[in-house]
């Protein structure tokens, strides 16, 4: 429970210190063809971005909903002006969150993983699908990276070898089970994961080391 404890508290101070308003409430970050922006060093990594952010209004359901729970007001009204600010963690030159506890593929990133995801055409196309997020790989050499003017580095150019690449997972595993932050069996999990998915071979899909709810 004092680890519980613990990582709540340095999660919060974490995310709250490296938070941001997000630029499309000032205006900025709106349309298409756009990209994440990482670190402050204007990269961009030729991604869409939302329209708008999942805005948070407050929201009028009556006079008597606050103090009795009864709801007279159908639909709700937004109250204007009061509005919660949206904000988000700033990113590091890959487009990746900083803050917070960085599990293994962050620390051995292989792609930009993307807190948000829009809907294709015919789906409300440049929706937000609600809660769901998405990733934009990582070039494999670095040929392939100057091709398409990708300004992340490819994973040839940070991992020379497999082996180079399992052995980053399994400092990183080491150190978030020594801080208390993940179980050994769970780190288990991503060394085994990072053991078979070797991001140099071509024919490896691109993709999360451990995928929650599905066994590989």
């Amino acid at each position: 429970m004092t680890r519980l404890a613990v990582w709540l508290t340095l999660v919060a101070t974490l995310t709250f210190s490296s938070s941001v308003a997000l630029d499309a409430q000032r205006g900025g970050g709106r349309g298409s063809g756009g990209g994440v922006r990482g670190g402050g060093s204007g990269v961009q990594i030729g991604v869409n971005l939302p329209a708008t952010p999942s805005r948070l209004p407050l929201w009028n359901y009556g006079p008597d909903f606050d103090d009795k729970g009864i709801m007279s007001t159908f639909p709700p009204e937004a109250i204007a002006g009061k509005e919660y600010p949206i904000q988000v963690p700033q990113v590091d030159a890959d487009g990746n969150d900083l803050g917070g506890v960085r599990y293994p593929d962050m620390q051995a990133p292989i792609a930009t993983y993307i807190g948000w995801a829009l809907r294709k055409a015919g789906f409300a196309e440049g929706e937000l699908m609600m809660t769901n997020g998405c990733i934009k790989a990582f070039a494999r050499t670095k040929a392939e990276r100057e091709k398409t003017g990708d300004p992340r580095l490819s994973i040839e150019e940070r991992y020379p070898t497999h082996q180079a690449y399992v052995d980053i997972v399994k400092r990183a595993v080491a150190e978030l089970v020594k801080e208390g932050f993940l179980l050994p069996e769970d780190g288990e999990g991503y060394i085994e994961a990072a053991k078979r998915k070797n991001p140099l071979d071509p024919s490896v899909v691109i993709e999360p080391l451990v995928t929650a709810g599905r066994e590989d």
